[in-house]
């Protein structure tokens, strides 16, 4: 192994540490992550054979760490597929234009630091529109109407993204693509310093593992449940409330069209920002809450129960329909029985 394939070995683990430790440290800071500024860093530092590697290794490698499921017939966990080829594009598009952003990267002023903060802004917008167009794809008739619903309930999480974005793209990005460039000026290898290794890059392979991940996003996610166009659902003013161990979410007269328990809880969960995950049952035909939040179910011998009204719910919460001005209730609770 020469020196080179040392240095990008080292870069590869130290830009991997940096996702993947920072995305588990930040946990409890909704939508703020270091997993966007490290996909870019890739992109525009790795030879584009392992740069798309990265982002990838690092979102299944933190999933499994916390718990989430990757893979299983749940929407909510196949949302994953839209999660991980958001990332493959963010990384796609900094391998194409990587000499333009290195250039932008040469110097520390206020023109680079703007550009810094744009670059976050472009590439966190572009990811969330892309997962909020998964959201649609696999939980709501496919309408346009519904469409534009979908991307008005994520503004708030774009905010709090766009912040994060700006902020670790500024304060990480720019000074670790500085320093690199700098350092290969210094090494007298000025062709690294404008191309950041300057050789004529291979796009064929990030291209079609780009192309996988947008393709599985919509064959592999779309098949199972999901609501047809033909579908109407009413709109309906409803309320939610989470009681938790020790914490509560409350998401009050709502006029919303998931008139059912369990996307009106996906709804909530994206509108205030916490992760939902649930599975699947083919023998029951109907989704089972596993975690809220975070709060999984069977720790402690608590598990997810929900009440619509003050009562027990008597069907799945997927077949659950809500009617105006309902309440429904999701406890983290000890079953009586």
């Amino acid at each position: 192994m020469n020196k080179n394939s040392v240095q990008q070995a080292l870069l590869a683990a130290g830009l991997f540490i940096l996702a993947f430790a920072g995305r588990i440290a930040l946990a409890d800071w909704h939508n703020v992550e270091t997993v966007m500024v490290a996909t870019m860093l890739a992109g525009i530092l790795l030879h584009s054979r392992y740069a798309m590697f990265v982002p990838l290794f690092a979102m299944i490698a933190s999933d499994l760490v916390m718990g989430n499921p990757i893979f299983s017939a749940g929407r909510m966990s196949q949302i994953v597929l839209f999660t991980y080829s958001g990332f493959a594009m963010i990384c796609l598009s900094s391998i194409l234009f990587s000499k333009g952003i290195a250039r932008r990267f040469l110097r520390i002023n206020g023109k680079s630091v703007a550009f810094a903060a744009g670059l976050g802004a472009g590439f966190t917008l572009l990811y969330d529109a892309w997962t909020n167009l998964g959201w649609w794809y696999l939980m709501y008739p496919h309408t346009l109407a519904n469409l534009g619903a979908v991307y008005l309930a994520g503004v708030p999480f774009a905010l709090y993204h766009l912040f994060s974005g700006i902020v670790t793209f500024v304060a990480i990005g720019l000074p670790v693509a500085n320093l690199l460039a700098n350092r290969a000026q210094c090494t007298g290898r000025p062709q690294a310093a404008a191309g950041f290794l300057g050789a004529a890059r291979q796009k064929a392979l990030p291209m079609a593992l780009a192309a996988c991940c947008i393709v599985l996003s919509f064959t592999g996610c779309g098949c199972i449940g999901r609501l047809s166009a033909g579908e109407t659902q009413e709109p309906v003013c409803a309320s939610m409330v989470i009681n938790g161990y020790g914490w509560t979410v409350e998401y009050s007269n709502i006029t919303t069209i998931n008139a059912t328990a369990y996307l009106f809880l996906l709804e909530c969960a994206s509108v205030r920002g916490f992760e939902v995950n649930a599975t699947y049952h083919a023998q029951f035909d109907s989704f089972f809450v596993e975690s809220i939040n975070g709060s999984v179910s069977g720790d402690d011998g608590r598990y997810w129960m929900f009440y619509v009204n003050g009562v027990t719910a008597t069907a799945g919460c997927d077949k659950t329909v809500l009617c105006d001005g309902d309440t429904v209730e999701w406890r983290y609770e000890i079953p009586c029985y």
